[in-house]
């Protein structure tokens, strides 16, 4: 993912996780803003297709792990 970021968040006023892609600093996109999910799992799992989408590969073991981690971390610290 050399040049790009995934960024994990979380919106307590609707309880839904996204997490959005960032290309060269700037916004590339929101995994989870048409189809909002209420799970940080759920939101993870789906992450791969939303990545190829844009041609990015598909997260490995350790990143889906770091990912479900920080969305469950800015869950409990929101708000």
């Amino acid at each position: 993912m050399d040049g790009c970021e995934l960024r994990p968040a979380y919106d307590p006023g609707q309880g839904t996780f996204t997490i959005q892609l960032w290309a060269s600093g700037r916004p590339a996109g929101i995994h989870g803003l048409r189809e909002p999910f209420k799970s940080a799992d759920e939101c993870v799992r789906t992450l791969d297709a939303f990545l190829v989408r844009y041609g990015l590969r598909s997260t490995n073991g350790s990143e889906k792990a770091h990912l479900l981690g920080a969305l469950l971390h800015c869950a409990r610290t929101a708000g």
